[in-house]
C-alpha cells in the first residue's frame, strides 16, 4: 500500500510540475513572452497553405493541453483561414488537444482522485 501511495503522490507532483513548466515558460521567459499573436500569425502564414493548416492545428493542440487561452488560438484560426475553415481546424485542434489533456490528466492523477473520493 505504501509503494501505491508514493505513485500516487509521484503522479500528482508530475502534473502540477508539466503546469508549473508551462506557466513560467509562457510568464517569465522570454522566448515564451515572445509567443503573441502576432508572432503565431506571421509564423503560421510564413509556411505553404497545407502545412500552415498543420502547424495551426499542432499549435491549438499543445495550446490546449499548456492551458493556452483558446479565444485568442480561435481568433488567429478565423483570421488566417476564414471563419468556416478557421472553426474547422480548431474543432480537430481543441478535440485532439482536449483528449490528450484528458488522457493525461487521468494518467497522472487518476489514483489521486480515486483516493480522494474513496
Amino acid at each position: 500500500m505504501h509503494k501505491r501511495n508514493f505513485i500516487t503522490w509521484l503522479k500528482l507532483g508530475l502534473l502540477i510540475a508539466f503546469v508549473a513548466a508551462a506557466v513560467y515558460f509562457f510568464r517569465f521567459t522570454e522566448r515564451g513572452r515572445e509567443v503573441t499573436p502576432e508572432f503565431v500569425l506571421d509564423s503560421i502564414e510564413s509556411h505553404g497553405p497545407v502545412t500552415a493548416r498543420l502547424i495551426y492545428i499542432a499549435v491549438y493542440i499543445v495550446g490546449t493541453v499548456a492551458l493556452l487561452p483558446g479565444t485568442v488560438l480561435s481568433f488567429a484560426g478565423a483570421v488566417l483561414f476564414g471563419a468556416y475553415e478557421g472553426t474547422l481546424y480548431t474543432w480537430v485542434g481543441a478535440t485532439i488537444g482536449a483528449t490528450l489533456a484528458y488522457l493525461m490528466g487521468r494518467l497522472l492523477g487518476r489514483d489521486f482522485v480515486e483516493r480522494l473520493f474513496a
